[in-house]
């Protein structure tokens, strides 16, 4: 007999569940996002590791499906791995297109608001550039310091222009988010505020899909006395093959919480 936790194991040792099913996650290999979660019976596992590509089982519908046989939004299998217990699998895939039959990148692109957080944390741990818009666009931290961030955003049908393009707004949002979550790192958030003031940014090439990467860097700062400081990003967009999308320049003001409390009241 197999020890599970420590043998190799083959298909044949998946312990499905009564209805002869068992969970398969399904995550992308290159952001590490969890894309969706469906059931896999022994057809759909065994055609998912022949074909490399994945299909499942309707509980519902009570028959095979092949992720994208009719939107042609496929998923292909890069590796494909089982838990300890071997009752649960986890597919690495590259997608092509959304996951989710809403058109969103990941199943999982709404979050419950956890009280007494400030901050949503991707798969990683690592902190989330606030709420709201960051999180319909599907932005995770990919690096973080108070000096430099890296962040990615899927590029979804969400946010294409009309005729097919990613539109410049989503980029400008990736980029300010990026700048303003690397200021605030670098604040005392007891006793400052950080907001964006300025974005001067060009746009040289545009996308259809994949991911877009944003980076913003600190270029340095402006002492405006008691009025705080200024701090000027370098931020860039980048597409997956390295191509500039946009470059250019955020401007970020730092203030004291007393001095702006002092301008409202004036």
């Amino acid at each position: 007999m197999k020890d599970i936790e420590t043998a190799e194991l083959t298909p044949e040792d998946v312990k499905f569940n009564e209805q002869g099913l068992v969970p398969c996650i399904v995550q992308d290999i290159d952001t590490k996002n969890v894309l969706m979660m469906a059931w896999m019976n022994e057809e759909s596992l065994r055609l998912t590791i022949e074909q490399r590509t994945t299909w499942f089982y309707s509980r519902s519908r009570k028959k095979l499906w092949h992720k994208g046989e009719e939107s042609g939004n496929t998923q292909e299998l890069v590796v494909l791995r089982y838990d300890c217990d071997a009752d649960t699998l986890l597919a690495l895939v590259r997608p092509v297109g959304p996951a989710c039959h809403t058109g969103n990148y990941s199943c999982f692109y709404r979050p419950f608001s956890l009280p007494g957080s400030d901050v949503f944390r991707n798969d990683a741990g690592s902190a989330s550039a606030g709420r709201g818009l960051t999180d319909l666009l599907g932005v995770t931290v990919q690096e973080e310091s108070s000096t430099r961030v890296r962040m990615d955003m899927p590029i979804t049908a969400d946010v294409l222009q009309p005729i097919g393009f990613l539109h410049g707004g989503a980029t400008i949002a990736l980029l300010e988010s990026c700048s303003s979550y690397a200021s605030m790192l670098g604040c005392d958030l007891d006793k400052v505020f950080s907001f964006g003031s300025h974005i001067d940014i060009r746009h040289v090439n545009s996308a259809k899909g994949g991911m877009l990467h944003g980076m913003a860097e600190l270029e340095g700062t402006e002492d405006m006395g008691p009025r705080g400081k200024k701090e000027f990003w370098h931020v860039e967009a980048t597409d997956d093959d390295g191509r500039l999308i946009s470059t250019g320049t955020i401007t970020c003001r730092v203030v004291s919480k007393e001095y702006f409390a002092g301008k409202k009241r004036s």
